[in-house]
């Protein structure tokens, strides 16, 4: 191929889509001391706001505990039943979820404890549709209360020993204050890279991953081997992520002023935009499933009970590497490009799942799963900012655009487990998180050539 096709090209459509170089690239630092200390303080954050949650993500969360124990139960086999009944950390179920369901919140199904989770993740992408809007006419003035009001959130949750207390303290008040933190540590990055914006996106969605990796290994080390108290070790990590959160605060500043003038809902309205909006619903749909039914899955598959949880873990460490490996290439190939790609990766590794029957094979789906996951939830953002005309329409844009894709998160697993629920195969909850995959990354690939009709440009 020729190497100029290589080079971004503009529109030659009838339909232009305002691409984000038309920032004034000229004022975008790509780099620097400012830009850089940027991306620090919003990975730091993430560390400690979407890594965190994973403390309490990886639930089996429709099913109560009679459906896990009766459903089927020779998928699971004799040790893993054994283990789940006993005082050792179920593999089934998260740091959190575990906890609760042997301790504070006995008496409550694993459906009733899992929805403190749901709702927690859920505002945590939600709230952006108020937290976007918040930056772009208040810059980040939200960010030093909002990380307040999440380390009181923690000691609160330490304190607690009701259901309706965990609830308002780590559901509602924990949710809200993440979804503002997470919406300006995603949206900020727009202000200081464009050209290298996929690097800049998959560094911060690697601190994500690091803190998905070390909070639940720590809150399990803390509970379960050293035998500290809940509350304790629930304070240990507030603590933890209060200092981190106080190091990133100053180097959270916009590069550009606020801008009072109101969102241009017009820019919804797009094309472009509505393929964009339901493909990320897809795709969300899909990828969550993996992280959801790994553990169950690989036991079903010959995978031995003890090793079943460090599915989770593995899949977490791979996916670090997918997100910062997937930025790199993506300000080279172009951030619709890898995104699609990863899309149609991630769902073939959905469809092998029905012919895994050995440990072997559970630990390539595990890592390859991870990897391709990693990848689009680096990216998927990014192509937000490329389709946004304008810088100061990025926090509401980002925002409103998360809180749609929360809810193909917030369902997918359920949808699933419904299905699962109907036979008690993990093949059809997989299939169905392949063809999501599919329908997703195609609406992407149509976006993109409704952008770029040449195929072998980079976009």
């Amino acid at each position: 191929m020729a190497s100029e096709e290589l080079q971004p090209k503009e529109s030659r459509t009838s339909i232009p889509v305002p691409k984000a170089p038309q920032q004034s690239l000229d004022e975008v630092p790509e780099g620097g001391f400012r830009a850089w200390t940027v991306v620090a303080g919003s990975s730091a954050t993430m560390f400690c706001t979407f890594g965190y949650l994973t403390g309490f993500g990886y639930v089996l969360a429709l099913l109560d505990d009679s459906s896990i124990l009766n459903m089927d139960m020779a998928l699971f086999s004799q040790p893993y039943e054994d283990h789940l009944r006993s005082d050792a950390n179920p593999p089934l179920l998260s740091i959190y979820q575990s906890w609760y369901a042997e301790h504070q919140l006995s008496s409550y199904t694993m459906s009733d404890i899992s929805w403190i989770g749901s709702v927690q993740i859920f505002l945590n992408f939600s709230i952006g549709l108020g937290g976007g809007p918040l930056m772009d006419r208040f810059g980040t003035v939200a960010f030093i209360p909002a990380s307040l009001v999440y380390v009181v959130s923690l000691v609160l949750t330490s304190l607690c020993k009701e259901y309706y207390q965990f609830f308002l303290a780590q559901a509602v008040l924990g949710g809200i204050s993440l979804g503002v933190l997470f919406n300006i540590a995603l949206s900020i990055i727009g202000h200081y890279f464009v050209r290298r914006q996929g690097l800049a996106q998959g560094i911060i969605m690697a601190g994500a991953a690091l803190g998905g990796v070390i909070f639940p290994v720590a809150l399990n080390r803390m509970l379960n081997d050293i035998g500290l108290s809940f509350g304790w070790s629930v304070r240990v990590c507030a603590l933890i992520i209060f200092v981190l959160l106080a190091l990133a605060a100053p180097t959270m500043r916009t590069r550009l002023p606020p801008s009072r003038s109101k969102m241009d809902y017009s820019l919804m309205r797009r094309p472009v935009y509505i393929l964009i909006a339901a493909g990320g619903w897809l795709l969300n749909w899909g990828m969550y499933v993996p992280l959801f039914y790994l553990p169950p899955f690989s036991i079903a598959a010959g995978l031995d009970a003890e090793m079943a949880p460090y599915t989770v873990a593995i899949f977490n460490a791979v996916s670090l590497f997918g997100r910062v490996m997937a930025g790199t290439l993506a300000d080279g190939l172009g951030r619709f490009n890898v995104v699609i790609l990863n899309g149609f990766l991630c769902a073939l590794m959905q469809f092998v799942w029905p012919a895994t029957n050995s440990p072997a094979g559970v630990y390539c789906v595990t890592v390859f799963s991870g990897l391709f996951i990693g990848s689009i939830v680096s990216l998927q953002a990014t192509i937000v900012a490329d389709i946004t005309p304008e810088p100061k329409y990025i926090g509401s844009m980002m925002g409103i655009t998360m809180a749609i894709w929360a809810c193909g998160g917030l369902t997918g697993p359920p949808i699933a487990g419904a299905i699962l629920n109907i036979n008690g195969s993990y093949n059809d909850p997989a299939l169905f998180a392949g063809a999501s995959l599919v329908a997703g990354s195609l609406m992407f690939l149509a976006a993109r050539l409704m952008t770029e009709k040449k195929v072998l440009v980079r976009m």
